[in-house]
C-alpha cells in the first residue's frame, strides 16, 4: 500500500519551501534505532584553524548578561567553549580571557552570597535548590563579613532567625588573596583541616572561593584545552572603532584562541576592515564573523578571510530587530541557506538565537549547522555577570533573579555606548530599540544547563534521528521534520 506523507519535508529540500520556518514551528520525525546513546560521538573542529577540538556543540552567546571569565571557565570544562562579551573595556576584557586561561579546578568565582539580614529560611531555600552548604556572607559594598555554615543552625529551631546571629564570623575562616597560587592554596586548606577557602582583595571585597571537594574530585572528563593544557577562551570585537587596535593587542598579549566579531549586520564593510585588521594582528587567530542570514552575504565573508560565520538576525527571545526594524530570515530557513553555500568552501556554520527549547539545537544542526549558540538556556545561573536582586513570586514567595538582557535592550546600550547599533552618544530615549531586558529567576550552576543540553542531544541521536556524529546529523539525507501550523 503506497502511502502519501506530503507533509514529511526533508531538511536537505529546505529551500524547496515557500514558507518561512522558526524552530518551533517542526517536530523532526524520528528515524530507525540501531545504536546506543554512548555510541554517538561529538567531537568536532570549528576551523581547520582551531587549535583545539570540542565535545558541546552549544556555545554561550557572546551577551554583557551571559560571558565574562566564570561562563568561560565552565564552558570549556564542560566541553564546549565561550568568548568574553566586548562591552567590557579593552583591558578589562584581556583580563577577563586572562583569569580563564589561568584557571585552576576548585576555584568559584561568582558563588551564591546572602546579606546578614536575611533570615536562615533562606539559606535553608538555596541549600535544597543548589545543595550548598556553605554561603559566604556579605555586605552591600561586596566585603566579606563570615560565611553560613550547614552545621551553624537547625532547620527544625532557627529559620525565622537572622544569618548574622550564626554565621561564621572572619576569625575563624580561611581567607587568603585573590592572588595566592591554587596549589598552595589547596595546601592551606589541607593544612588548617578546612573545606572551604574564601578569597578577598586588597580592601576585603570577596572576589570567590575553593572547596577542597571541587579540588579533589573531577567532574569534568572532556575539557576544551590548547596545545598547552589551559582551558580555551574566546573573546568578542566590534567593528572598526575607537579601540579595536588596542583591544587586539589586550586580546592576543593574554592569548584568546578565537576571535568573536560580533555585530548586528555582518556583511558590512566595517567587518571587512576588522577581519583584515585581525589577520594583520595574528595571522593564524581563527575568526568567527556574523552576524548574517542568507547566502550572499557567507560567500562575501568567506571572500574576507572568515574562518567560521555566525547565523542569525533576529530570532532571539530578547532580540525585537525583526519587530523595529523588519529584518531577518527565520532562523530554519537562514541556517539551511547559509551553511549550504559554506559547504562550497568547506566554512562552519553557528546557529546564533531562536532557541526555546532543548531539543531545538538538534533542528538547527540538522538543518547545517555545526554548532548553537544561545543566550537563553545559559540565562541567570550562578555563573552570569551580574548582581543578584531580590523580589517576590506572584504567590509572595522570596525569589532571586538575574537581569537577562539584549544587546539591543535599553539597558545594554547604556552600558556599552551602543557601538554595536551605530548609536554611539545617542541618548537611549532616542534609539529605536531593537532588545529587550527580562529579569529571571536564578537557575543555579550552569554546569548542569550544559549537561541537560549534552544528553538530550546524545539521547535524539540515538534514538530518533540515527546520526553517531554532527557530520551525519547534519546531512543525514533521510532525517525529515513536519511542519505543525
Amino acid at each position: 500500500m503506497n502511502i502519501q506523507t506530503s507533509y514529511h519535508h526533508r531538511f536537505r529540500d529546505i529551500g524547496n519551501l515557500d514558507i518561512g520556518l522558526y524552530y518551533g514551528d517542526i517536530n523532526i520525525i524520528s528515524l530507525n534505532s540501531s545504536f546506543l546513546q554512548d555510541e554517538v560521538y561529538l567531537s568536532y573542529r570549528l576551523s581547520k584553524k582551531c587549535g583545539f577540538e570540542t565535545i558541546h556543540p552549544v556555545i554561550p552567546a557572546t551577551m554583557d548578561t551571559i560571558s565574562e571569565s566564570a561562563m568561560c571557565i565552565h564552558a570549556s570544562l564542560n566541553g564546549s567553549f565561550a568568548a568574553v562579551h566586548k562591552g567590557l573595556g579593552p583591558e578589562k576584557q584581556g583580563k577577563e580571557v586572562n583569569k580563564t586561561k589561568r584557571y585552576k579546578a576548585g576555584y568559584i568565582p561568582n558563588p551564591v552570597t546572602l546579606h546578614p539580614d536575611v533570615k536562615i529560611s533562606e539559606a535553608v531555600a538555596i541549600r535544597r535548590k543548589f545543595g550548598y552548604k556553605t554561603v559566604p556572607i556579605i555586605n552591600k559594598e561586596n566585603v566579606l563579613l563570615g560565611a553560613l555554615e550547614a552545621v551553624n543552625y537547625s532547620q527544625k529551631y532557627h529559620l525565622e532567625d537572622t544569618v548574622e546571629q550564626h554565621m561564621t564570623g572572619l576569625d575563624d575562616l580561611l581567607i587568603e588573596s585573590q592572588d595566592i597560587d591554587p596549589e598552595k592554596a589547596y595546601d592551606n586548606m589541607v593544612t588548617q583541616r578546612v573545606t572551604n577557602l574564601f578569597y578577598i582583595d586588597k580592601t576585603g571585597k570577596f572576589k570567590g572561593m575553593s572547596t577542597r571537594t571541587d579540588i579533589e574530585t573531577s567532574e569534568y572528563p572532556n575539557p576544551t584545552k590548547d596545545k598547552h593544557g589551559r582551558l580555551v577562551c574566546g573573546a568578542s570585537v566590534g567593528g572598526p572603532g575607537r579601540d579595536l587596535e588596542q583591544r587586539l593587542k589586550m586580546l592576543i598579549e593574554n592569548e584568546a584562541d578565537i576571535i568573536v566579531i560580533d555585530t548586528a549586520q555582518g556583511d558590512s564593510e566595517g567587518v571587512r576592515y576588522t577581519i583584515k585588521e585581525i589577520q594583520n594582528f595574528c595571522p593564524d587567530m581563527p575568526i568567527i564573523a556574523g552576524n548574517v542570514d542568507n547566502k550572499y552575504s557567507v560567500r562575501r565573508l568567506i571572500d574576507w578571510g572568515a574562518d567560521i560565520i555566525k547565523v542569525g538576525i533576529g530570532p532571539g527571545s530578547i532580540c525585537k530587530t525583526t519587530q523595529e526594524i523588519g529584518a531577518g530570515i527565520p532562523p530554519l530557513n537562514s541556517v539551511w541557506e547559509c551553511a549550504e553555500a559554506a559547504k562550497e568552501s568547506g566554512i562552519s556554520i553557528i546557529a546564533d538565537g531562536g532557541f526555546d527549547g532543548r531539543g531545538d539545537v538538534a533542528k538547527g544542526i540538522a538543518a547545517g549547522a555545526k554548532a548553537a549558540m544561545s543566550g537563553h538556556f545559559f540565562r541567570a545561573t550562578d555563573e552570569t555577570p551580574g548582581e543578584i536582586k531580590f523580589g517576590k513570586d506572584a504567590s509572595g514567595n522570596e525569589m532571586r533573579y538575574k537581569e537577562y538582557s539584549g544587546m539591543a535592550s535599553p539597558e545594554a546600550l547604556a552600558r556599552s555606548g551602543g557601538g554595536r547599533y551605530y548609536q554611539d552618544g545617542v541618548p537611549v530615549e532616542k534609539i529605536a530599540v531593537q532588545g529587550e531586558t527580562h529579569m529571571v529567576p536564578c537557575r543555579g550552576p550552569v554546569d548542569f544547563e550544559f549537561s541537560k543540553l549534552l544528553t538530550a542531544l546524545k539521547f535524539g541521536m540515538a534514538v530518533h534521528y540515527g546520526s553517531k556524529t554532527i557530520d551525519e546529523l547534519s546531512t543525514n539525507p533521510d532525517l525529515s521534520f513536519i511542519i505543525k501550523k
